[in-house]
């Protein structure tokens, strides 16, 4: 057992020699130039008097420890009281097991990453499946270098590019001078990726070739339906007629006041004609509608002219350009790709041909852009409205109203035919009145009388207690069977002249 440190040294005697292993004070200050520019040198590791238990931390790589509070840490200063340490610190041998009772000890695995990236690591390899017998860091990395399409899916590529070897992770990789057996699988993962040149650069290209065909697909789809619907509403007669009907009806409603003699008004403006009601109930729509079905038929079946007018309210012009901004840019790593990896190399016979026919299909994609774009500002000039950066407000406006007006229309038509039946029955109703009334006679009442309704009510009411049928004296059944029929019989011949 060691005591506690003594007393320092008077000025001037400095002091007493290191402990073994713990090396002596630093030496004088290096040539200028030499510093703490680039790597750093290996720092010497004083060896414990004995076996020690071991503070498991993760070392800041060496590359890193530059602009560090580490920088000015000088540990190699601190005294220890070196006895104390081991006393309470020494690692404890166990027992020698007696003879027979010895069990294999099990290998002790070596963890380089933190704990938090050793086991996602770890839950990312196991979703890959190798053939049997086959390292599945080995299987993944033959993958990636292949381009094996079975196992880079879209997926799998997203999933891996969040584990492409970080620089810190490289470094601690590259200081480990033990045996490779001994790491753990995160660690061994990551020692087979850092063989692979440009992994990075690599899974970006993979995922571009994925999901080329699709990205490509929705952005020629998408400037389609903005660039011929933004035409056809410059161009359809239909439309222009019925902003000619609406113009004309709008100035006559507000003729001699602040919005009278207006020469054309907002695409929003539009969507207001809903609100304003009529005196029987209707709205202004439905008036629309019925002048477009009936006075000025040469605006029926308006929804024709504009047949991607829904699907270009999904879309959205500044959409298009991140996808053509992505696609761009992953065409740009995979010719960077190509122009490292040299002819013979298995990605350029992959990739060569995909890159160039990708780029001029992205060339045409960008000018319909341009042209669509050129087509949406046509669209707002001949209207009227300011420029704006999407066409989704604008259309979405032009979608509404031509929807509600065809809205109208049909329930124009319901009312219509609802009102057509109300009037055959009206018609029936007369009519049946009227062949009563002829049954009754000249000036006879069109309907039953009080006295009427008592006769009938008195005819059923001695059908129903037998004095109808009267009693008869004598005679069998079937002559009281006769007399009962002829009864009745002139009982409903009574009702039939009522």
């Amino acid at each position: 057992m060691g005591g506690p440190p003594g007393p320092p040294p008077p000025p001037g005697m400095g002091g007493p020699p290191p402990p073994p292993g713990m090396g002596g004070p630093p030496g004088p200050p290096g040539a200028p130039g030499m510093g703490m520019m680039g790597k750093k040198p290996k720092k010497p590791s004083p060896k414990p008097r004995q076996k020690m238990k071991q503070f498991n931390w993760t070392k800041v790589p060496d590359i890193k420890i530059d602009k560090t509070i580490w920088t000015n840490l000088k540990d190699d200063h601190i005294k220890l009281d070196l006895d104390e340490l081991d006393d309470l610190f020494a690692a404890i041998e166990k027992k020698a097991p007696a003879p027979g009772d010895a069990k294999p000890e099990k290998e002790k695995v070596v963890q380089l990453l933190d704990t938090k990236r050793s086991n996602n690591t770890s839950i990312m390899i196991s979703r890959f499946k190798p053939p049997q017998g086959l390292d599945v860091n080995h299987y993944i990395k033959k993958a990636i270098v292949d381009f094996d399409v079975e196992v880079m899916t879209v997926e799998n590529i997203q999933i891996l590019q969040g584990y492409v070897p970080t620089p810190e992770e490289i470094a601690l990789l590259t200081e480990y001078t033990g045996e490779v057996d001994k790491l753990g699988i995160p660690e061994r993962f990551f020692l087979e990726m850092m063989s692979i040149p440009r992994m990075d650069q690599k899974l970006e290209s993979y995922l571009t070739e994925r999901t080329f065909e699709t990205r490509c697909s929705s952005c020629e789809n998408g400037i389609a339906a903005i660039h011929e619907t933004c035409q056809a509403f410059v161009k359809s007669p239909k439309w222009k007629k019925l902003l000619e009907i609406i113009l004309a009806i709008g100035n006559y409603m507000n003729g001699g006041g602040a919005r009278g003699g207006a020469y054309g008004f907002t695409i929003e403006s539009l969507l207001k004609l809903g609100d304003i009601r009529a005196n029987s109930g209707d709205t202004m729509m439905n008036y629309i509608a019925k002048l477009s079905d009936s006075q000025f038929t040469e605006t029926r079946d308006l929804e024709a002219d504009f047949p991607k007018l829904e699907q270009s309210t999904k879309e959205s012009i500044p959409m298009i350009q991140a996808d053509m901004a992505t696609l761009k840019k992953g065409l740009s790593i995979i010719q960077k790709e190509l122009s490292e990896s040299g002819p013979g190399d298995s990605f350029t016979r992959k990739f060569e041909a995909f890159y160039n026919q990708g780029s001029k299909r992205v060339a045409t994609i960008e000018e319909r852009f341009e042209q669509m774009k050129n087509s949406f500002k046509e669209l707002l000039n001949q209207y009227g409205e300011a420029e704006k950066p999407d066409s989704q407000e604008t259309l979405s406006s032009l979608h509404s109203f031509v929807t509600a007006l065809d809205r109208a229309k049909k329930e124009n038509v319901r009312k219509k035919i609802a009102a057509e039946k109300a009037a055959i029955a009206e018609q029936k109703r007369l009519e049946a009145e009227k062949k009563r009334a002829e049954k009754k006679g000249p000036g006879g009442p069109a309907t039953p009388t009080p006295s009427d309704k008592g006769l009938v009510d008195d005819v059923f009411s001695q059908m129903m207690e037998g004095r109808a049928f009267g009693k008869r004296g004598g005679g069998n059944d079937r002559q009281m069977a006769q007399a009962a029929a002829d009864e009745a019989l002139m009982m409903f011949n009574k009702l039939k002249k009522t």
